[in-house]
């Protein structure tokens, strides 16, 4: 799902005339301030969390590719 929002917002920067570099480390620093870099599906934890961190992700790369 996350994959998705990405591809989805890097598409709309980068229709917008963003250069495609700038877009896709525009929105790692974005990813990363959220916590979503890495899920051990080994530790129960981590699931929810991942959830958690791609809904607010998915909220914020929304927003700021919308506006």
């Amino acid at each position: 799902m996350l994959l998705s929002l990405v591809n989805g917002a890097l598409r709309r920067r980068v229709t917008r005339g963003q250069h495609p570099r700038d877009a896709a480390a525009d929105i790692e620093r974005l990813l990363a301030s959220h916590g979503t870099a890495a899920l051990d599906p080994a530790r129960p934890g981590d699931q929810s969390r991942a959830v958690a961190a791609t809904v607010e992700a998915s909220q914020t790369l929304t927003l700021r590719t919308n506006t």
